[in-house]
């Protein structure tokens, strides 16, 4: 499911700086321009605010780019230069070099694709270990006296805490940047769900909510994660065995945001 499925209905879009601002209650839906992966925020955005309503018109699409539904909604942008770049569900404009200077959106660059692969090394039950070459990343156990206290976090995100059950969390630097992230795993209308909580200085108290088949293990905690740095980027990873089958989970830091990988 794309994010906005755990939310409230979105209000009406709002461009700021380099990111558009979807209102969800009390809280923002986070769209980057560069095609980076969504988040959610309790803060809104600045004064030099632009409200994407009818006054701002697009223009018809580029003769160059091709667009085909998503599954599970959204869409798929191509062209010459980009390949499948996937967008979630919402209207879609395209702007006028003259209409990207006024916005001051000429110079926002898309988000670059994934140039790495892990070459992973796999243990006696057939789950993918980390590669031996890779660097160890500190992280912890969250206990449940630590876990607690993210539900300010997480309901300021416009999250209903009530409807999350969390089976396990872990904290550490997973961009690098000297404060510890939290991943935490868990069901949210009984739907398996990994979240990624963050906080910047630049963008406030953000979280990420995906979708994932393996949150968990059946009713049990999924298996125990690595966190390790490979060939410049941090993953936040897991695998295991699931219905006789092999899985691995992967978090990374793409941009100035998070993705996963199933």
């Amino acid at each position: 499911k794309d994010f906005t499925a755990f939310v409230q209905r979105p209000g009406e879009p709002i461009l700021f700086e380099d990111r558009i601002f979807v209102p969800i209650g009390k809280s923002f839906a986070i769209f980057p321009i560069s095609g980076a992966t969504p988040w959610i925020t309790d803060q809104p955005p600045g004064a030099m605010r632009t409200k994407l309503d009818n006054t701002v018109r697009g223009t018809g699409i580029p003769k160059d780019w091709s667009i085909q539904g998503a599954e599970g909604g959204g869409v798929v942008l191509s062209n010459t230069k980009v390949s499948g770049w996937t967008l979630p569900k919402g209207e879609l404009r395209f702007m006028s070099p003259l209409m990207k200077s006024v916005l001051g959106l000429s110079e926002i660059a898309a988000v670059n694709p994934i140039t790495w692969e892990v070459p992973w090394e796999q243990d006696e039950t057939g789950a993918s270990v980390a590669p031996s070459s890779s660097m160890v990343i500190d992280h912890a156990v969250l206990t449940e006296s630590e876990l607690k206290p993210l539900n300010m976090h997480i309901g300021g995100a416009g999250l209903d805490t009530f409807r999350l059950a969390l089976v396990d969390g872990f904290a550490t630097d997973l961009d690098g940047d000297g404060a510890e992230e939290k991943v935490l795993r868990g069901t949210y209308n009984e739907v398996e769900v990994v979240l990624v909580l963050d906080t910047d200085d630049k963008y406030g108290k953000r979280t990420w909510i995906f979708e994932t088949a393996h949150a968990m293990e059946g009713k049990m905690a999924a298996a125990k994660p690595m966190v390790f740095e490979w060939n410049g980027q941090r993953i936040f990873a897991w695998s295991g065995i699931e219905n006789e089958q092999p899985y691995t989970e992967v978090i990374y830091k793409n941009e100035n945001s998070y993705s996963i990988i199933e």
